[in-house]
C-alpha cells in the first residue's frame, strides 16, 4: 500500500567552513586622520563592521569607525584627543539599538587609568559613563565590555591593584566592582581579554596569578559571589600559560588560548576546560615556523564545533596566521598565512568575527601605509540553507545543501520550530511531539532530548530577555504568551493569547521583542521588551515572520495578506514594501548569504515552496507544497549528519525521545510509536511493523539517523492541510 506523506519544512542555514578560503583587504589605516594600528576586534550589525583604532587620528590618540562589509563606506566616527573623552582603546565595541560601548586605556583630561563611553552609531552622543579612578576602583581596561540586558560588564588591570571586575548600567549609572584580584597562589592577577557570560555566572582568565604565577581561568557570579579558580596556568602546563586573550563557552565547556608555553619556549595552546573546572585538556600547541601559528593574543569564537583564531606570529612569513580547528582538536589547519605589504596585513592581535559568508578581522600592521588593515577571508560555501522536513510515518529530516543527503532528526512531529537553546551556535530542532505530552527540543550538539512544556498552541524562539541566548516562545488557550529562561528553567507571561507569536529585535535594542495577532485587538501588535509598551504595526494578517528584509541589521515585520501580498515593514521608517503576491505562509531567511534575509513563502498556486532573494530579486521553486516553513542554523561546520549515540545490543534500544524500555521497544508493532526507526548496533535498521526500512540503513556503530540519497525523500502526492506556527531564523 502506498504510503501517504505528510509533510513540514523547515529552511535552516548550514555553514560549510573549507581547508582554505580567500582573504581581501577592505581598508588600510593611514595614521592621520584615518586611524593606525588597531588591536581590538570588530563587531558586525547587518552589513556594517564597526571597530576602534589604538593609535591615528587627528591627536595620535586612536579613533572609532564603521564600514560596510564589502569594503565601502569607511566612515571615521569619532577622533580621540586624550583630553576629554580618553585615549588609546585597545578593545572591542558593544552594539546594543543604535549605540555602541567601549573603553579607553587612558582616561579623561589626563587621569592616565581609563574610561568607559558610549557612542551612537552615527558617531554623534559620545558620553563619558565611568571614569577610573585611584585605589581599588580599577583602571587601564584592556579588555572589552560584555552585554547581558541594560547591563555591561567588563574588567581592568588596575590602577594600585591586580585588577577587578566591574559592571556598569548603559545609562552610566549602578557602577560597582564586584571583584578586586589579589594575585599571589590563590587569586589571579592582571586581566587582559574579555568575561563571557552564561546565565548569571561569569567566566574569565588573567594573565598572571596562580600558584606559578602564569595566570588563571576563574568564575564569579554577577552579583560579585562565588568567585572561583577554576584552573590555575603553570611552566609545563600542557595547554600553556600567560593567556592574554578571553574564552568562548559551548554548552558546558569553555575554550581558549595561552600566548606562550608549554615550558620556556612554546608558542602558546589551544586549551578547553569545563564550566566546572573539570576536564581540562590541551587541544593544540603552536610550533610556530612556516607551518603553524604562534603566540596567540586573541580570543577564538566557535561556529557549530568549529573554532577559529588567530596567531601574532607564524606561518611562511612569521607574521601571523587564521586557523580552524574542531572542538575536539582534530582538523587543525591554517586558512591564512599573512605576507604584510600593501596587499595584505600582518600581525592580527584580536579576534574575529564571522559574517553570513566570511570571517571579519583586524591586523596592527600592513596594508598600504604599514599601520594596519580590515580584512574579510571568504569561507566558500557559508550560508547556504537547506530544510528540514517531516513526513507521517517516517519523522523529521533535514538535507544538507553539500551532500544532498537526508538525515533522520527525530520521530513525526506536528508542529516544528529551530533555536539555539544551548549556546553551541547551531539550531536545536524544537517541536511538539502529542504522542510524549508536550513541547520537545533535541540538542543538535549532543543529540540529547529535554521536555520544555505542555502542548502549545503555537511556538517561535527568540532572545526574549537579552542575555545572548534564544529562548522558547510559546501561546497557550485560554493562558496567554509565556517565554521560558533557559537559565532558570521559570515561565514568564508576556500577553494574552494569540493565535500567531514570532519573535525580533524590531527596535534594535539587543533584545527580541512579541509580535503577534491578537484578532480580538484588530491586528498584528508588538510588545517592546525593553518598555513593555505596545504598538500595532498591521491590520489582521494570514501569517507574520520577522527578519532583516533591508541588511540594515534591523529585524522587519514580514507578513502575508490575503488578497493584497506579501509585505514587510521597514521597523526604522515604519515604511511597508511589496515584495509578492498573497502566499499562505511565509518566513524569512538569509538562503544566499548575501547579509539579507529573503523571503520564503508557500504559493499553493505556483504549486510550492518558492524563495525571492532580496538582493537579485529572482525566484526560486524550493519545493513542492508545504505545510509550515521556517528558519535557523542548525548544522556544524562541514557535518554531514546529525549527532544521536548509536546504541548497543541488549536489552534497551533508543527511539528518538531516548531510551525506553526494552519490553515496549521488543514490541515493535505495537507499543513503540509510530514512525521511529531503531538502530541496532549490528546496523539493522527497523520500522514499527518489524521488516527492514527501505530508507537505507546506517552501518555498524553510525548514529541512528539515516542519512538518505535525495531520490528516496520525494515527496508525495499527498499532502495534508494542517498549519503549524513559523519559525525564525536567529541572528549570529
Amino acid at each position: 500500500m502506498k504510503k501517504s506523506l505528510f509533510l513540514i519544512v523547515v529552511f535552516l542555514t548550514l555553514q560549510v567552513m573549507p581547508a582554505g578560503a580567500e582573504i581581501e583587504v577592505l581598508h588600510s589605516f593611514t595614521g592621520n586622520p584615518d586611524g593606525a594600528q588597531p588591536e581590538g576586534s570588530l563587531c558586525l550589525s547587518g552589513s556594517t563592521l564597526y571597530g576602534m583604532t589604538t593609535a591615528g587620528g587627528f591627536w595620535g590618540a586612536g579613533t572609532v569607525f564603521k564600514l560596510q562589509t564589502n569594503g565601502t563606506g569607511y566612515t571615521r566616527l569619532h577622533t580621540f584627543t586624550g583630553d576629554d573623552d580618553g585615549a588609546r582603546p585597545l578593545g572591542s565595541l558593544v552594539i546594543s539599538g543604535s549605540a555602541l560601548y567601549g573603553t579607553t586605556y587612558f582616561g579623561w583630561y589626563g587621569s592616565g587609568r581609563g574610561a568607559v563611553f558610549k557612542i551612537n552609531a552615527d558617531g554623534t552622543g559620545r558620553t563619558p559613563l565611568h571614569e577610573f579612578s585611584d585605589g581599588t576602583d580599577g583602571g587601564w581596561p584592556e579588555g572589552s565590555l560584555i552585554l547581558s540586558g541594560s547591563t555591561l560588564y567588563g574588567m581592568s588591570r588596575g590602577w594600585m591593584s591586580n585588577g577587578t571586575v566591574f559592571k556598569i548600567n548603559t545609562d552610566g549609572t549602578g557602577y560597582a566592582v564586584l571583584h578586586v584580584f589579589a594575585g599571589g597562589d590563590d587569586d589571579g592577577e592582571d586581566p587582559y581579554g574579555n568575561l563571557v557570560l552564561s546565565g548569571s555566572t561569569l567566566y574569565g582568565m588573567t594573565w598572571m596569578g596562580g600558584d606559578e604565577m602564569q595566570g588563571t581561568v576563574f568564575k564569579i557570579n554577577t552579583d560579585g559571589s562565588g568567585f572561583t579558580l577554576l584552573h590555575e596556568f603553570g611552566w609545563e602546563d600542557g595547554g600553556g600559560r600567560l593567556p592574554e586573550g578571553s574564552l568562548v563557552l559551548s554548552g558546558s565547556t569553555l575554550y581558549g588560548t595561552t600566548c606562550f608555553g608549554p615550558g620556556s619556549s612554546g608558542g602558546g595552546a589551544i586549551f578547553k576546560i569545563g564550566t566546572d573546572g573539570s576536564g581540562y585538556e590541551a587541544l593544540h600547541v603552536f610550533a610556530g615556523g612556516s607551518e603553524d601559528g604562534s603566540y596567540p593574543k586573541g580570543s577564538l569564537i566557535l561556529s557549530g564545533s568549529t573554532l577559529y583564531g588567530t596567531t601574532s606570529e607564524g606561518g611562511d612569513s612569521d607574521l601571523g596566521t587564521v586557523f580552524t580547528i574542531q572542538t575536539d582538536g582534530s582538523g587543525y589547519s591554517l586558512l591564512h598565512e599573512f605576507t604584510g605589504g600593501a596587499t595584505d596585513g600582518s600581525h592580527p592581535y584580536e579576534s574575529l568575527v564571522l559574517g553570513p559568508s566570511a570571517l571579519y578581522g583586524m591586523t596592527t600592521a600592513g596594508g598600504g601605509s604599514d599601520l594596519g588593515t580590515v580584512f574579510s577571508l571568504h569561507l566558500a560555501n557559508a550560508g547556504q540553507d537547506d530544510f528540514v522536513a517531516t513526513w507521517d510515518g517516517q519523522g523529521v529530516y533535514y538535507r544538507n545543501s553539500v551532500t544532498a543527503a537526508w538525515v533522520k532528526l527525530a520521530s513525526p512531529a506536528t508542529l516544528i520550530a529551530a533555536g539555539g537553546l544551548d549556546d553551541d551556535a547551531i539550531d536545536d530542532i524544537i517541536g511538539i511531539w502529542p504522542g510524549q505530552g508536550g513541547v520537545w527540543v533535541k540538542f543538535s550538539a549532543t543529540g540529547t532530548w529535554a521536555k520544555l512544556s505542555s502542548t502549545a498552541k503555537h511556538i517561535a524562539t527568540g532572545d526574549m530577555n537579552g542575555d545572548g541566548r534564544v529562548e522558547l516562545l510559546g501561546t497557550w488557550d485560554g493562558q496567554g504568551v509565556y517565554w521560558r529562561n533557559n537559565a532558570s528553567g521559570a515561565w514568564t507571561k508576556l500577553a494574552s493569547p494569540a493565535t500567531l507569536i514570532t519573535a525580533g529585535d524590531i527596535d534594535h535594542d539587543g533584545t527580541d521583542d512579541l509580535i503577534g495577532i491578537w484578532p480580538s485587538q484588530g491586528g498584528v501588535w508588538v510588545k517592546y521588551s525593553q518598555s513593555g509598551s505596545w504598538e500595532r504595526l498591521s491590520t489582521t494578517a494570514t501569517d507574520i515572520a520577522a527578519g532583516d528584509m533591508n541588511g540594515d541589521g534591523r529585524d522587519d515585520l514580514l507578513a502575508t495578506w490575503d488578497g493584497q501580498g506579501v509585505y514587510y515593514r521597514d521597523s526604522a521608517g515604519g515604511a511597508w514594501v511589496k515584495l509578492a503576491t498573497p502566499a499562505t505562509q511565509v518566513t524569512a531567511g538569509d538562503l544566499d548569504g548575501d547579509g539579507s534575509d529573503d523571503v520564503i513563502g508557500i504559493w499553493p498556486s505556483q504549486a510550492g515552496v518558492w524563495v525571492k532573494y532580496s538582493q537579485a530579486g529572482t525566484w526560486t521553486k524550493l519545493s513542492s507544497t508545504a505545510v509550515d516553513i521556517a528558519a535557523g542554523v542548525m548544522c556544524a561546520a562541514g557535518a554531514t549528519s546529525f549527532p544521536g549515540a548509536a546504541m548497543a545490543s541488549g536489552a534497551a534500544i533508543e527511539d528518538d525521545f531516548g531510551p525506553i524500555d526494552g519490553a515496549d521497544a521488543l514490541d515493535l508493532s505495537g507499543n513503540a510509536p509510530g514512525g521511529m526507526n531503531f538502530h541496532f548496533a549490528g546496523g539493522e535498521n527497523l520500522d514499527p511493523s518489524g521488516s527492514e526500512d527501505d530508507l537505507g540503513a546506517p552501518g555498524p556503530g553510525e548514529p541512528g539517523f539515516h542519512c538518505l540519497e535525495q531520490n528516496h525523500m520525494v515527496p508525495g502526492s499527498v499532502i495534508a492541510d494542517k498549519r503549524a506556527p513559523v519559525g525564525r531564523k536567529q541572528r549570529r
